[in-house]
C-alpha cells in the first residue's frame, strides 16, 4: 500500500510539473508572437486598439507566469526556476517596451503634425529635426502606490499627458494605465478604455492618493527615520544629504514652510509613540486631510488621560465583606435565619442578587471577573474591560473576542445574556453596547490615511 501511494504521488507531481511547463511554453510563444507582429505593424485606428488589448492580455498573463515559476521552483529547484524566470522576463520586457514605444509614436505623431505654428515660431531650418539632433525618448512616469512617489508622479503625468492638448481622453486613459502598477493600478482597474472613463479614473486616483496629511506624515517619517551613515566615505555622506534634502523638498512641494516642517516632525514623533488604541481614537477625531498642530495632539492626549483616569475610578470598586458591619453605623450585622428544611444543606450557595444600578452592575462584574479570571486573555484576575490585550485590539477584533468568550456586549460580563443586561449604555451614542465596542462610520479609504 505504501509503495502504491508513493507511486501515485510521484505520478501526480510529474503531471503537475508537465502542466506548468506547458502553460509556461504557451506564455513564451505569445511573447514571441507579439514581437513578430510589431515588426510588420501597419498603423490604423483598428490596429492600435488591437495592439493595446494584446499588451493588456500579456501583462495579465505575466502575473500567471510568475505564479507558475514559484510552483516550479518547489519542484525543479530554486536556481533553475529563477534562471528561467530571468530569461523570460527580459524577453517580455523588451517586447512590451517596443509595443508601448510604437503606440506612443503613432499616437503622438498626428497631434504634432496638426499643431499650428505661429509666425513667431522658429522655422524648420533651425529646428532640432532639421539639423539632425535626435533627443532621447521620454518614458512615461511610473507610480506603484507608494505615497512618497505620488507628488513627483502627479506633476510629471500632468505635464506630459493630462494637460497635453493633442491627446484624446481614450489615449490619456491608456497612458494612465500603462503608468500604474501594484496597488495604484488596482485603484482604476475597473475602468475600461473609453472616452468617458478617463476623467473619472483620474479623479479616483487623485482622491485615493492626494491626501495632504498622509503625504506629509509619510515624508516626515522618512525624514525622521533617515538611515545612519555606515561609514565615513564620501558616498555615505552624500547619501545622508540626498535623503534628507529629498524629503525636505517633497514637503516644501506640498506647501510646507520650515515652521510647518518643525511642527510636522513633532506630530510624527507623537503619533509614533502612541499605543494602537490611542492612535485609533485620535484618528476618529479627524474630519479632513489637513495636517494637525502638535498642540491639538497634546490636547487630545490630555483628554484621553482624564477619561482613562475617570474610567479606572468608576470600575475599580473595592470588594467589601458583606458579613462585616458598615463603618457608618454601630448596628451589628443581622444574623441570617437558620435553615431547617432538609432540602437545604449548609454548603448550598446562595443566588447572587441582581444589580440595582449600572454602577452596582460594574461592581459585581469586577468581583466576578477577579474571582474567575479574564476570559479574553485567560491569564489574569481582572475584568475584560481592563484587559490590556483587549484594549490593544481594534474595535472589530474586540467584538469578535467578546462573542468568542460568550460575554455580554453591554457590560462585558459572562453571567447573563445581552438582552437581559441592566448595565448602562454606550457613552458615545447611547446604544446598547459597551463604549469600548463603539464603532464610528468608517471614512472612505482614500481619506483614511
Amino acid at each position: 500500500m505504501a509503495n502504491a501511494s508513493t507511486s501515485e504521488s510521484g505520478a501526480n507531481q510529474a503531471q503537475a510539473l508537465q502542466l506548468a511547463k506547458n502553460k509556461r511554453r504557451v506564455f513564451k510563444s505569445q511573447i514571441t508572437s507579439l514581437g513578430n507582429a510589431l515588426k510588420v505593424y501597419q498603423d490604423s485606428a483598428k490596429e492600435r486598439v488591437k495592439l493595446r488589448e494584446r499588451i493588456e492580455r500579456l501583462r495579465k498573463q505575466f502575473e500567471v507566469f510568475n505564479g507558475l515559476q514559484d510552483e516550479l521552483g518547489l519542484i525543479e529547484g530554486f536556481e533553475q526556476s529563477e534562471e528561467e524566470r530571468e530569461t523570460v522576463t527580459e524577453h517580455y520586457d523588451d517586447v512590451i517596451a517596443t509595443a508601448i514605444t510604437l503606440l506612443q509614436e503613432v499616437e503622438l505623431a498626428p497631434a504634432q503634425a496638426t499643431t499650428p505654428r505661429n509666425a513667431d515660431s522658429p522655422s524648420l531650418s533651425t529646428s532640432s529635426t532639421a539639423i539632425g539632433v535626435h533627443l532621447p525618448k521620454i518614458d512615461l512616469p511610473k507610480f506603484d502606490g507608494r505615497l512618497e512617489k505620488w507628488v513627483a508622479f502627479k506633476d510629471a503625468f500632468t505635464t506630459m499627458i493630462h494637460s497635453h492638448p493633442g491627446l484624446t481622453d481614450v489615449q490619456k486613459l491608456h497612458y494612465l494605465r500603462l503608468s500604474l502598477s501594484g496597488k495604484a493600478e488596482s485603484v482604476i482597474e475597473s475602468f475600461t478604455i473609453s472616452e468617458d472613463n478617463y476623467k473619472a479614473a483620474w479623479e479616483q486616483l487623485i482622491e485615493s492618493y492626494d491626501n495632504t496629511r498622509a503625504l506629509v506624515l509619510r515624508h516626515t517619517t522618512l525624514l525622521r527615520d533617515t538611515p545612519a551613515m555606515v561609514d565615513d566615505t564620501a558616498e555615505s555622506i552624500r547619501d545622508l544629504i540626498n535623503h534628507m534634502q529629498s524629503q525636505i523638498r517633497s514637503l516644501q512641494a506640498l506647501g510646507r514652510s520650515w515652521e510647518n516642517i518643525a511642527n510636522d516632525l513633532l506630530v510624527s514623533i507623537a503619533i509614533a509613540k502612541m499605543s494602537a488604541g490611542t492612535k485609533r481614537d485620535w484618528e476618529q477625531t479627524l474630519s479632513d486631510t489637513t495636517m494637525p498642530k502638535i498642540a491639538d495632539i497634546f490636547r487630545h492626549l490630555r483628554n484621553a488621560s482624564h477619561r482613562s483616569r475617570t474610567e479606572n475610578a468608576q470600575t475599580n470598586v473595592p470588594v467589601t465583606n458583606p458579613n462585616r458591619a458598615s463603618a457608618a453605623t454601630d448596628t451589628p450585622p443581622r444574623q441570617a435565619p437558620a435553615r431547617t428544611s432538609a432540602s437545604f444543606s449548609r454548603n448550598t450557595p446562595t443566588s447572587p442578587r441582581k444589580p440595582s444600578s449600572p454602577r452596582t452592575a460594574r461592581k459585581y462584574a469586577y468581583i466576578a471577573a477577579s474571582q474567575s479570571g479574564c476570559k479574553i486573555c485567560n491569564s489574569g484576575s481582572h475584568p475584560a474591560y481592563r484587559c490590556r490585550k483587549f484594549l490593544d485590539m481594534a474595535v472589530e477584533d474586540r467584538l469578535q473576542a467578546v462573542r468568542k468568550a460568550n460575554l455580554c456586549i453591554n457590560c462585558l460580563d459572562g453571567d447573563h445574556a445581552t438582552g437581559k443586561c441592566s448595565g448602562g449604555k454606550c457613552r458615545v451614542c447611547q446604544g446598547h453596547h459597551n463604549t469600548k465596542l463603539h464603532r464610528d462610520a468608517s471614512p472612505r479609504e482614500a481619506k483614511k490615511t
